[in-house]
């Protein structure tokens, strides 16, 4: 196999993901959500479709249910860090996302996923709360955040580790 092709083949999904979401962002179904839903839609629809490729190598042509409620369920809980707003928005920006690529034919099994997406809502909200689900880089990016460290800024963000390595070398003296 050519060690060029994995990339082509995400460079391909996200390009196709990239048209996509426009379509949607610009639909009478994108109109209906929320505000919050309509901010988050497309941070979701990315994530979404990143870590259904990254961590089940799946792309849309091979999106299945079992795809969508591990992805939503237990893999984005544990790897984004984002408040109970962003995941109590995960599944209706999904399921909305996911009927109108049926609607419009561009994902066969859309539907599906659309149903599928109803049976983890809570679970998702729930994992995502739930430290104890959370893998390192979320535990650490939520540390950090509930320290008041403004993740976007860098310099921030240095200063708290620092701060921390600081801390735990006292503990360690």
């Amino acid at each position: 196999m050519n060690v060029a092709q994995p990339n082509r083949r995400y460079e391909d999904t996200l390009a196709q993901l990239h048209d996509w979401r426009e379509r949607f962002i610009n639909s009478e179904a994108f109109s209906r959500l929320t505000p919050i839903q309509q901010a988050s839609a497309g941070c979701i629809i990315e994530a979404f479709a990143e870590n259904a490729y990254a961590f089940l190598g799946s792309s849309p042509d091979n999106w299945g249910t079992e795809c969508v409620q591990e992805c939503c369920s237990e893999i984005l809980p544990r790897k984004v860090a984002k408040g109970a707003w962003f995941f109590e928005s995960v599944c209706p920006v999904l399921k909305s996302f996911f009927t109108f690529l049926a609607e419009h034919r561009l994902l066969v099994q859309g539907r599906l996923l659309a149903v599928a997406i109803d049976e983890v809502h809570l679970a998702t909200i729930v994992n995502a709360e739930n430290p104890v689900r959370w893998g390192p880089a979320k535990m650490f990016a939520m540390a950090a955040r509930e320290a008041g460290v403004d993740l976007a800024e860098p310099s921030s963000l240095t200063g708290w580790c620092q701060q921390m390595n600081l801390r735990r070398l006292e503990e360690l003296n």
